[in-house]
């Protein structure tokens, strides 16, 4: 069996999965499924793109299938002000490269208007 896998381990993981499982109420077994087969390994083609993250499950069903959570993405004048939030702090762009998302970059983005967590 593989080893248990955490999600939302850092804050910013923690407010989308909080995020997901506000929405997962309108069917409350969803969430821990997904849960479920991603502990698994089930999960797999992850494709990240433009407004929707795509993967492909082998759950319950004879045939494996797609799974899509569409997201919404930034007007021009979001990645505006996002840049312009960013270009003010070297620290940020230095943070965003090595992976991480500091605290003070996204309070200052959705203070600006362009809110990076759901």
């Amino acid at each position: 069996m593989p080893p248990r896998r955490n999600f939302g381990t850092t804050w910013w993981g923690r407010a989308w999965v909080d995020a997901l499982e506000q929405r997962a109420k309108l069917d409350p077994n969803r969430l821990p499924r997904g849960r479920t087969y991603a502990r698994k390994g089930t999960v797999t083609e992850l494709h990240f793109g433009a407004g929707a993250m795509t993967a492909r499950v082998r759950g319950s069903r004879p045939e494996p299938y797609k799974v899509t959570i569409a997201m919404r993405t930034f007007t021009d004048g979001e990645w505006d002000t996002l840049l312009g939030v960013v270009g003010t702090r070297l620290g940020h762009a230095a943070a965003l490269l090595d992976g991480e998302l500091p605290g003070a970059l996204a309070e200052q983005a959705r203070e600006a208007g362009a809110d990076l967590l759901p």
